[in-house]
């Protein structure tokens, strides 16, 4: 239980401190995790999380502006407006477009990251959490 030796300790001590000390020393040891701090990778993933939300709120209103938009074209085009005014409107369904796919590709990415961050950090780290509680359970 202790970095001393049982010979080395004195069952009789005057000082208990210095044996609740070499405890509580090892009981925290025994706690540190080796796959890294459950806390700062829980927080990694919530601002990813944040990141990938703000995305996608962000994609939400470039399609809607995208679907105004080619409603828009399909009317100018039935209705036979001037070339110059579909032309124009060709070109904003165009850019929305080629935005969406940007955020799509955003959002793909920032996806992979969470997985990733998921299978590589967090679940080592649950498991060797769930490790340390079930170990005392067999001794």
């Amino acid at each position: 239980m202790s970095s001393r030796s049982s010979s080395s300790r004195n069952p009789l001590s005057a000082n208990p401190k210095d044996d609740i000390e070499d405890l509580t020393g090892d009981l925290f040891e025994n706690l540190y995790m080796n796959s890294g701090s459950h806390a700062s990778t829980l927080d990694r993933l919530y601002a990813w999380e944040k990141k990938l939300y703000d995305e996608v709120k962000a994609s939400e209103m470039v399609r809607k502006e995208y679907d105004q938009k080619c409603k828009l074209l399909r009317q100018l085009e039935s209705e036979g407006r001037s070339f110059r005014s579909i032309d124009k409107t060709r070109a904003v369904v165009k850019d929305l477009h080629s935005r969406i796919r940007v955020a799509i590709h955003r959002i793909d990415s920032i996806s992979k990251k969470i997985e990733d961050l998921r299978d590589r950090e967090l679940q080592p780290q649950l498991e060797e959490l769930i490790e340390g509680y079930v170990l005392p359970l067999r001794a």
